[in-house]
């Protein structure tokens, strides 16, 4: 993954994961990282998303207590 660590992690309605971290928003597909658990994949293919890219793409940024704000 592109951050070494995570602040928070919430899945949408479509099947991937939002991981928050320092660097900015990863987007993962929930499928990928349990077909790694299980041993069927070697790697995950994730996106991260850095503020400016956030903000080209209509993405809101932020953390707080509860998780991405």
């Amino acid at each position: 993954l592109p951050q070494l660590a995570v602040h928070a992690i919430l899945e949408d309605r479509y099947g991937y994961l939002w991981l928050s971290g320092d660097r900015g928003l990863t987007r993962v597909a929930r499928d990928d990282l349990e077909a790694v658990a299980a041993g069927e994949r070697s790697t995950v293919s994730a996106e991260l998303f850095d503020t400016e890219q956030a903000s080209q793409r209509g993405i809101l940024l932020g953390v707080s207590a509860a998780g991405l704000a």
